[in-house]
């Protein structure tokens, strides 16, 4: 909801350059159908989990990462971590950004 209505001012206002609008509208319908976060995915092999996000939201990007692994933390609306353990099973749910 806070990122639609981020998405609702910088179409309203028109803030200069296309950068912002781009990054934030650019999955917006994927973001309006509701699915973020996928908890059912939690002890899936990360192939699974991968395979399953991308047949219900193909322009996301898809990461699989292991456990405790370094990562940037900025917020994108089309990036996907999927976190796996030593055995390659999802240890968290999966969330867009």
């Amino acid at each position: 909801d806070d990122l639609l209505n981020i998405i609702r001012i910088v179409r309203q206002r028109g803030l200069p350059g296309d950068f912002p609008a781009v990054l934030f509208c650019r999955h917006e319908s994927e973001m309006e159908q509701g699915k973020t976060t996928w908890p059912e995915l939690v002890g899936k092999t990360g192939d699974e989990a991968e395979s399953s996000i991308r047949a219900s939201h193909p322009a996301l990007r898809v990461q699989i990462m292991k456990e405790g692994s370094p990562c940037t933390r900025d917020y994108r609306p089309d990036r996907v971590r999927v976190f796996v353990d030593a055995s390659g099973k999802v240890v968290n749910p999966p969330h867009c950004g």
